[in-house]
């Protein structure tokens, strides 16, 4: 089949970029001609997973995320983001090829594609990966704020109603994204986010010599107080204060410029003397650099208190590292507590201690559960499996 895959901006390497880069190469290996749209390019921009992809960026300005803004500030960014990123979709189904049998619009508001390509083009068929729904409201602490966020919300579900019947298949990763298209009267595909498995298997292995004495705590993910880092943190104070020489190494990339949450990040950090236990990656790493964390690593943690999926843990899992993981995260409703994974509850650091402690003093346990959870990746996120069912219609 002849494929175009389309996601607005590749130009921060960001969750949903790379998701949609390794969708992308993935089809192709099955045999698939694929073709990237997109509305912002950075070729630094993962220049791994696109190097044998065809790229073609359909230049337009697109909204960014507005953070330390008003309330009334962030509704007139919001609308603009919107109408600026309809108008980039708009001018990509111009662009493409006429001939496509299958678009893949992963996540942002590429969802609104279907409508505007299937003009000149009927035959296409559609999948949304909907890695997040557009519409889904969160509480916020501000009263107002709260008010203007749902209103937005449901003017979001409306609007994502209006093109849904255009859509062929949506495709979710967890149960959580799956109820919210019910919710609109839509059927989603829940299907797993799959992992490389052989990019980063490691044997599991208990760790000797300073790596036990001084076990370090492993987080990835981009800058945002979602990824609950600062649980992280506590929790190597927590080990620290009962003379376990505990270091933490934080893979968290600063997109979006979250200044108050590093500052914050750093003042835990130096409770503990100097802070010279912790170690923060806020430009961010390269692959070669993440192996070697990973092989240094006691455990990789990842607490979020939000449902998300996280391909850095499963990836962590392959490399066989246990995971103790916040029994609120999209990864934990595919994991057994005990068995591949360790359970906590979200923002109890303490817990996270507790977990880590069990691993130190019990070797046959820490092997176990690596062991299993490694064992879980390779069974059950296999790409190849992913694409065959990714591409039924």
């Amino acid at each position: 089949m002849k494929i175009a895959v389309a996601h607005l901006n590749l130009s921060v390497e960001s969750g949903d970029p790379r998701m949609m880069y390794l969708l992308a190469g993935n089809i192709q290996k099955a045999g698939h001609s694929v073709a990237v749209y997109t509305a912002q390019y950075d070729p630094a921009c993962f220049p791994d997973l696109h190097q044998n992809l065809e790229v073609k960026e359909i230049k337009s300005p697109i909204g960014e995320a507005s953070f330390n803004r008003s309330a009334i500030q962030k509704v007139f960014e919001r609308w603009t983001r919107e109408r600026l990123n309809t108008q980039a979709v708009r001018n990509i189904a111009g662009a493409m090829d006429k001939d496509f049998d299958m678009v893949v619009m992963e996540n942002d508001q590429t969802y609104k594609l279907c409508k505007f390509y299937r003009v000149v083009n009927p035959r296409a068929k559609f999948i949304w990966v909907m890695n997040n729904a557009p519409f889904r409201h969160t509480k916020k602490d501000n009263f107002v704020t709260n008010v203007l966020s749902w209103v937005a919300g449901m003017v979001e579900r409306m609007r994502v109603c209006h093109y849904l019947p255009f859509v062929d298949k949506i495709v979710v990763h967890d149960e959580e994204q799956r109820e919210l298209c019910r919710e609109i009267g839509a059927e989603a595909q829940l299907i797993s986010i799959p992992v490389n498995f052989e990019k980063f298997y490691r044997p599991v292995k208990y760790p000797e010599g300073d790596s036990a004495k001084s076990p370090m705590l492993l987080g990835v993910g981009s800058l945002s107080r979602a990824r609950s880092y600062e649980d992280i943190l506590n929790a190597g104070v927590t080990l620290r204060r009962q003379g376990i020489d505990c270091r933490v190494a934080l893979v968290c990339k600063d997109f979006w410029k979250s200044g108050d949450y590093k500052k914050e990040l750093l003042d835990i950090a130096r409770q503990e003397g100097s802070g010279s236990w912790t170690t923060f990656y806020f430009e961010g790493i390269s692959d070669k650099e993440l192996f070697a964390l990973q092989a240094k690593a006691f455990a990789f943690i990842f607490p979020n208190r939000i449902k998300i999926w996280g391909m850095a843990a499963m990836e962590a899992m392959a490399a066989g590292l246990p995971l103790v993981v916040s029994n609120s995260t999209s990864v934990a409703e595919v994991l057994r507590d005990g068995e591949n994974a360790l359970f906590v509850r979200p923002a109890h650091p303490e817990e996270i201690a507790e977990k880590v402690k069990l691993l130190l003093d019990n070797r046959e346990k820490y092997e176990s559960i690596a062991r299993a959870g490694q064992d879980f990746v390779k069974r059950n996120l296999d790409w190849g499996t992913y694409v065959k069912k990714f591409l039924i219609i």
